[in-house]
């Protein structure tokens, strides 16, 4: 699998051209990509983290404890190696955040 960061920036790129913010300056594109990401990965850690088992949530919380920001390959394998199916289960949670996303700025522009 390709990095899971450089996956994750493309897929938030990709959302936002198909939601038209195209003609938008490139501050803002910069700005608005990276509190996209952010949502992004709080949505896929809480969905992630609600997929774990308890013994598997024990061992992700002290994966966490001995590096406070591991690194994304890391922590997608301890996943994809703990949970069944997980691309599937990801891909699942992406696709439910893109519709989200671009049904509310649908209802955005559509105001406008």
């Amino acid at each position: 699998m390709p990095q899971p960061q450089n996956v994750f920036h493309q897929f938030i790129t990709d959302i936002i051209t198909e939601a038209g913010f195209t003609d938008v300056s490139s501050e803002f594109k910069t700005s608005f990509h990276e509190r996209m990401q952010l949502a992004f990965a709080k949505r896929l850690g809480i969905e992630s983290v609600a997929l774990l088992a308890d013994t598997e949530l024990m061992a992700f919380e002290k994966m966490l404890e001995k590096n406070e920001q591991p690194d994304a390959n890391n922590i997608y394998n301890f996943f994809a190696k703990s949970v069944p199916d997980f691309d599937d289960r990801l891909l699942g949670i992406m696709k439910k955040f893109r519709t989200d996303f671009l049904q509310n700025a649908s209802a955005v522009t559509t105001k406008a």
